[in-house]
């Protein structure tokens, strides 16, 4: 959950999407990207346009909101079970606005 972003007093639901079990483990380069979703907490319809990962790569891991009195992140692991990834985070802004920053981990 986020907070409030079109002022219904509702806070949103952003979420990730991404993998694909259809993919052979051996198969790192032609899965599809993860990406960040963000939904009308009161409506469940999306709100804008999904976010890829900045790496491309996918994800199942959901994001957690993280804040220290000045800034908020988003904050998100991506990779699966065979496919190498990168814990990354995203400033968030209101209104919603994701900016990758570079990635804390390799």
């Amino acid at each position: 959950m986020i907070p409030d972003t079109n002022k219904d007093g509702i806070a949103e639901v952003v979420f990730s999407h991404g993998g694909d079990p259809d993919f052979p483990p051996e198969n790192i380069t032609s899965r599809y990207p993860g990406r960040l979703i963000l939904l009308d907490g009161a409506t469940g319809h999306m709100i804008g346009r999904f976010v890829d990962t900045p790496d491309r790569r996918e994800t199942y891991n959901s994001p957690v909101l993280h804040h220290n009195t000045e800034e908020k992140f988003l904050l998100l692991g991506t990779g699966g079970e065979t496919a190498p990834g990168r814990f990354q985070e995203f400033r968030y802004t209101e209104p919603f606005n994701l900016k990758y920053k570079d990635p804390c981990f390799s």
